[in-house]
């Protein structure tokens, strides 16, 4: 018992020590590792879509590259962090060079903070003026085994691309036209190619663009007590059980629930570490 006080202490000790400037570092290294719906955890839930199309447009398909951090100056609720691109491609420098936000590899981002009654949040916005997208957008998913992507709302226009099923794409929120929608995908380098496709075998919803984790927004505290729990009382309760219970039907329930519960603890164990430590697992 004095050991489980003794962890809980050291962890309302750590937690304590939290600041703007250790959320924008958690922020940069959860896209580092392309975990970006962790990353929109720390993220004003109203900068989710900009950040949504930066992540369509430049992370979703790029692997190499990476956020460094420099140096984080912290100035009342102004956060300003100094980053080097590394491995960064063409269409994403020149993008943040149109900003005006980059000096060689050296881009200057500048992040607000807000507040809401339980939460502490970053605010950053990535504007997509530069490619022409229109400021209300929703999201379509295709609801056929594959779907003509045209140049215009019409069967006369050529096909551009085609979509399968359950692909996701971004439409126009203002566009009106019972049969079409006006949809958008990333090319390569960044820039936005408009095709429409029929609205009777897609659907249209309010963008969502973030599932976050189980653990995404539970405080520290709590993880540290349900890793205990887990770890000291159902674990050993479910071993026990495989190990007296006969092969058979009830046994493979229980090694199953016993599997289950090891991924639950390491969800946990993960977002522990990361959130101490800053120190990413693989998920």
């Amino acid at each position: 018992m004095k050991a489980i006080f003794a962890t809980l202490l050291t962890i309302l000790f750590l937690t304590s020590c939290n600041s703007n400037e250790r959320m924008v570092k958690k922020f940069i290294k959860r896209i580092n590792s392309r975990e970006i719906n962790s990353a929109s955890k720390y993220l004003w839930p109203e900068d989710h879509a900009s950040f949504f199309v930066f992540n369509e447009r430049f992370l979703l398909n790029d692997k190499l590259t990476t956020f460094d951090i420099k140096e984080v100056i912290e100035n009342g609720t102004t956060i300003t962090a100094k980053i080097d691109l590394l491995n960064a491609k063409d269409g994403l420098t020149a993008y943040f060079d149109s900003l005006g936000l980059l000096n060689g590899n050296t881009l200057t981002l500048s992040f607000t903070t807000r507040k809401t009654e339980e939460t502490d949040y970053i605010s950053v916005q990535f504007p997509w003026e530069d490619c022409k997208l229109p400021p209300n957008l929703k999201r379509s998913s295709i609801q056929t085994e594959a779907l003509n992507l045209r140049s215009g709302p019409g069967l006369g226009f050529p096909v551009q691309r085609v979509a399968n099923q359950n692909e996701d794409l971004l439409i126009d929120a203002d566009y009106l036209n019972d049969g079409w929608r006006k949809g958008f995908i990333f090319e390569e380098n960044g820039m936005v190619e408009t095709l429409y496709f029929s609205s009777k075998l897609s659907d249209e919803n309010e963008i969502s663009f973030f599932t976050l984790g189980y653990f995404a927004t539970t405080s520290l505290l709590v993880l540290c007590i349900l890793g205990l729990l887990v770890l000291l009382v159902c674990i050993p309760l479910l071993i026990f059980g495989v190990m007296s219970v006969p092969a058979g039907g009830v046994g493979i329930l229980l090694l199953g629930l016993l599997c289950g519960i090891l991924y639950f603890t390491y969800q946990i164990i993960e977002s522990m570490f990361f959130e101490l430590f800053l120190i990413n697992l693989p998920y």
